[in-house]
Parts: structure tokens; C-alpha cells; sequence
């Protein structure tokens, strides 16, 4: 991929960047929104690099991210929990709360340059890490305090590896939170104690000028900059900005449903849901169709197994006949009492891209009465009962749970790493982010929208999802937004 030439601004940026490379300080923040060229910037600096012989470390929030920035960079790109942790150990405070602890790497190199591109979505906050995992656990579950103490920023005596924190700040925040932490220099400066310098990205770069979808975004930016939220003006009615019919919006979809160039984006789980089943009974021809041969799947949890991490999509390949049914009965100790939790299986063959021009072809189990239920992550008790159901059969090998052999079992057995999955023709916008489509079709459900900066956000990240088309689907008038009070 040829680089293309820096723009006035972009060089500005690319000066920073190379004197805070041979300065003292630890961090750098550079944040542009949609269309102001941090892909470009992105390229250029990592082959500057590459010139200088400098270890460069490249990272993403999500698996999707990661391959759009190894195409991009034509390096290699790993997700940030595969890059800061390593499998640790099994842990548990009672016989009945079983989990698996990912503890720090201890191998980020001394000099290294750790560029975390789509760095909005690196959290903070222990109570969106943990409950979503109950068997798995990461550091301290603090993702961006575990990155810092990766890269040795945190110690008495500090490390001299540099951390570049790419993103936009007008993006949705990590999940829980309310702020980017990563993207604000004096939040850093703040919660960390590190030296950091910033660079604002504002000129739209000349092939993005252009674009109504850029046009409308920025019109949603300069709103949450001001704190002036009024009414929205849309552009023009135009083939790539419009609001067509539901129904065609949906059929738009299933016309294209195993390319990466349509997407459905919706605000809620529920709505999700709907938009998916809407768009496979136009696919299979029959309403609440079963799992097919050539469905879409999101992977909604990673998987460690198969390096599948939260937000990639993957292909059904093959479908086992008969699926496995589990009837697990998990004993609470704590108060003397007992939960029997049902659980479906089935054995499928999928295949996903692992790089921008490879894919790979892999034999799973995936948990199918979580792809057919409407919840969005699994209950607490059901991933409990996965790890109980795990744990008695060790003892019927007589495994001990402190031995090699658990630990090792545990890694490898199907139950325990079930892939879980949903339909993946729509997504939520928390699940979309660190991806592009040519078209994005936004369900905007009204009762959701409210005049404050949370709902510009969240419409701004759904926008920047399109490349080349945007389209409205829902309760949306295109000359102005009503708004609730």
C-alpha cells in the first residue's frame, strides 16, 4: 500500500510525534475525528519506525480493529488482552466460584513503541471486566491501568517505552464509563502520574471533504464540543444519505449478507434481535429459521481457544445434526441451596478471517440456547454452571484441581471454552465500533434519543461506521430530528 502525502496538519502532527519519541515523556495522545486522516498518520509513523530498527508494538481494542490496522500498516496487529496477558492459573475464593485468572506478560521490550489504535474503547473499570467473564479473569481488571503496568510506566523506576494512543474522543467512551481515559491527556496525567502530550487532528483530509456522512458527523461533533444541542438539520435527501423504508433497508441487507459491506446497527440488545430474525426469514425463506450452513455469527465473548475475540464475525461451515442438551444442577453453598441451569450445545464448522488475506477453517462447539436467547451476555449462573459442570467431571478422574493436568484440562475442553455467538447481521453500536462498512443502515428508536451529548454520541459513532452510504431506519424525519424533552 503506497503512503499517501501528509497533509500540513498531519506533518504538524507527525513533528510531535517524532520529538515526543526523543523526548522524556511517557505518553502521547493523538485524537482526530472521522475523516481527519489518523489512518494515514498511523502508516507513516509506524514506517518511520520500521526505519529506525524501533521495536513496535501494535495493538487494538478488538479483533476487528486489529485486522483494519495491520491492513492499513502492513504489520503485525494483536488485540490488547492477547498482547498484556497471559494464561495464569485457576483460581477460586469457594468451592462453587471457580474462575481463570489471565495474569500480566513480563515481556514488553525496554524501548519499545506501543501504538493502541481506537484507544476510546480501552476501560477502566472493574465492574464491566469482571462481570462479564465470571470464569475468566484479566489482571486486575482494569484494562488500561494493566497496559501502563505492562509497559513498565507505573514502577519506581519507569520503563523507556513509549505509549501512542490513537482515537476519537467524540466516539462512544468504553462501556460503563464516561470518558475516554485514554484519550485525554490530563486524565492520564491525572489517574497515572505520566507526562503526556497531545495533538488535535481537525482538518478533513481532501478525499473526505466531500462526504455528507463526514459533513453530518461534524456537525454532531462541534454540537457535544459546544454543549449546544439542537434540533438536527440533515443534508440533502441523496442516494448515499436517505432514509429508506424500513423494508428495504432490510432487504438491502439480506441481499448482502455474507460480505462485509452491509451493516444493520441498532441501540439495543432487543432491537438487535429483531433486526437479525427480520433479515434471516428473508435469507432462509422461513421465520425463526434454525442455525444454517452459511449464517453470520458475532462472537460475543473472547475466546482464548481459537484467538476469536469479542465483536469478530465468522461463517458457518457445517452444522451438527442433533445438538447436546445439559442439565446442570449447580449446588450454593453459601446459603445451603441449589440452581439447576438447562444449556444447549452443538458442534459447527466456521470460518473467519485472521488477517486481511487469510482465513482460517476451525471445529467448535458453540453454545446455542445463548444464540437463540435474547440476552446479550451470559448469566453470572450459567457461566458458573459451565465451571461446576467442568469441575465435577475432574473429580470424576480424580484430577486435582491444583495439578497441571486441571489446568491444562481446562484449556482444551470444549464446555468450558464454548464459543458463544449471536446472529450477526445487526449489531449493537458498542459492538460495531473499530469497524467500517460501505453502507451502515441506523435504526434510531426514538425513546432512546434525548437533547444531550450522550445520544450525539452515540449517533456520531453509529455514522462513522459507513464508508460510502448511510441510511435511517425508524422514527427519523430527514429535514430535522424532534427530539425528546
Amino acid at each position: 500500500m503506497s503512503q499517501l502525502p501528509l497533509t500540513p496538519q498531519q506533518e504538524q502532527a507527525f513533528t510531535a510525534v517524532q520529538a515526543f519519541l526523543t523526548g522524556d515523556d511517557d505518553c502521547f495522545v493523538l485524537q482526530g475525528s472521522a475523516g481527519t486522516g489518523k489512518s494515514t498518520l498511523i502508516s507513516t509513523l509506524v514506517a518511520h519506525l520500521k526505519e529506525l530498527n524501533k521495536e513496535i508494538k501494535l495493538m487494538a481494542p478488538t479483533g476487528r480493529a486489529a485486522r483494519v490496522l495491520a491492513r492499513i500498516t502492513r504489520h503485525k496487529v494483536f488485540t490488547v488482552h492477547a498482547s498484556i496477558y497471559q494464561h495464569a492459573d485457576v483460581e477460586s475464593e469457594e468451592d462453587d466460584d471457580l474462575h481463570y485468572q489471565f495474569n500480566l506478560r513480563h515481556d514488553c521490550p525496554e524501548n519499545a513503541v506501543i501504538v493502541v489504535d481506537e484507544a476510546s474503547m480501552i476501560g477502566n473499570d472493574t465492574r464491566v471486566e469482571y462481570p462479564q467473564h465470571a470464569f475468566l479473569a484479566f489482571g486486575s481488571g482494569q484494562v488500561l491501568t494493566d497496559l501502563m503496568q505492562y509497559a513498565g510506566l507505573l514502577a519506581l523506576l519507569k520503563s523507556q517505552v513509549k505509549i501512542i494512543f490513537v482515537g476519537d474522543s467524540s466516539q462512544l467512551p468504553p462501556f460503563g464509563e464516561s470518558i475516554s481515559t485514554a484519550l485525554s491527556a490530563p486524565m492520564l496525567q491525572q489517574q497515572f502520574g505520566l507526562r503526556c502530550q497531545s495533538f488535535q487532528l481537525t482538518d478533513v483530509v481532501r478525499q473526505a471533504e466531500h462526504s455528507p456522512i463526514l459533513k453530518q458527523a461534524q456537525f454532531l461533533r462541534d454540537a457535544m464540543i459546544s454543549q449546544q444541542f439542537r434540533r438536527l438539520s440533515w443534508q440533502p435527501r441523496q442516494a448515499d444519505f436517505d432514509v429508506p423504508p424500513e423494508a428495504e433497508a432490510i432487504r438491502l441487507k439480506a441481499e448482502h449478507p455474507f460480505s462485509n459491506t452491509v451493516i444493520l446497527l441498532a441501540h439495543s440488545n432487543r432491537r438487535v434481535n429483531e433486526l437479525n430474525e427480520q433479515v434471516r426469514a428473508i435469507i432462509w425463506q422461513q421465520a425463526h429459521a434454525p442455525l444454517q450452513v452459511n449464517d453470520i455469527l458475532l462472537v460475543c465473548c473472547n475466546h482464548f481457544k481459537s484467538n476469536l475475540m469479542n465483536g469478530d464475525m465468522v461463517k458457518v461451515i457445517t452444522i451438527d445434526a442433533e445438538p447436546e442438551y445439559k442439565k446442570i444442577t449447580v449446588p450454593k453453598r453459601k446459603n445451603f441451596t441449589t440452581q439447576t441451569v438447562h444449556l444447549l450445545f452443538r458442534k459447527v464448522q466456521i470460518r473467519f478471517r485472521v488477517s486481511h488475506d487469510e482465513a482460517q477453517t476451525i471445529d467448535t462447539l458453540i453454545l446455542e440456547s445463548f444464540l437463540t436467547g435474547r440476552r446479550g451476555n451470559l448469566l453470572y449462573e450459567e457461566q458458573q454452571a459451565l465451571a461446576y459442570d467442568f469441575h465435577r467431571r475432574m473429580i470424576e478422574q480424580k484430577i486435582d484441581r491444583r495439578s497441571p493436568q486441571y489446568l491444562d484440562a481446562m484449556l482444551n475442553d470444549p464446555y468450558m471454552n464454548v464459543l458463544q455467538v449471536k446472529y450477526g447481521y445487526a449489531l449493537t453500536c458498542h459492538k460495531a465500533q473499530g469497524g467500517e462498512w460501505d453502507t451502515a443502515i441506523v435504526d434510531l428508536e426514538r425513546k432512546f434519543f434525548y437533547k444531550n451529548e450522550a445520544s450525539y454520541r452515540w449517533m456520531y459513532t453509529a455514522m462513522t461506521r459507513a464508508r460510502k452510504r448511510l441510511w435511517f431506519i425508524g422514527t427519523v424525519p430527514f429535514t430535522a430530528m424532534d427530539w425528546l424533552d
